[in-house]
């Protein structure tokens, strides 16, 4: 279960990443929730065929999520973004964050911790080695104002 959360978050930042870019041109991209078929079609079909559907449900919760609450965890990354505005982060920084704050807004079954490294993970994969530090400051102020966490560790 841990490889497929991990492997769901990864293609749901892919696909969040692909929408933000996308938006840039077409801004309504993120006004629509979207089909599993419509999303990730980055993937090969054989790729896509050898996921296993739970993974891909995931996958497409958090896009979706992510869609439904734009506005809102937008004004959440704005918050706490030490005074940058959302035209000055990484795109791919930007993604992370989204999924990140959206993550931490719907499950509450994973510690808050976890999600911050999996978010930390994720940057130093798929973005540059320092701005993890933005992203891990970021999250972290918000998790300290706004998550109440349990004293016990939750699952990835």
């Amino acid at each position: 279960m841990i490889k497929s959360r991990h492997k769901a978050r990864s293609l749901a930042l892919q696909e969040l990443y692909s929408m933000g870019v996308q938006a840039t041109v077409t801004p309504s991209v993120f006004s629509t929730v979207k089909s599993e078929d419509e999303l990730f079609t980055f993937l090969r079909e054989d790729e896509r065929k050898e996921l296993d559907p739970t993974l891909l449900a995931y996958a497409t919760f958090i896009v979706n999520y992510v869609v439904e609450n734009f506005e809102d965890i937008n004004a959440k990354i704005l918050a706490y973004s030490r005074g940058r505005s959302l035209d000055r982060i990484a795109p791919v920084d930007l993604a992370i964050l989204r999924l990140s704050i959206a993550t931490l807004l719907f499950d509450k079954d994973t510690h808050p911790s976890i999600v911050i490294d999996e978010a930390v993970k994720l940057s130093s994969s798929y973005s540059n080695e320092i701005n993890f530090r933005f992203i891990n400051g970021v999250l972290d102020s918000f998790v300290k104002e706004n998550i109440k966490t349990k004293s016990t560790k939750g699952t990835i």
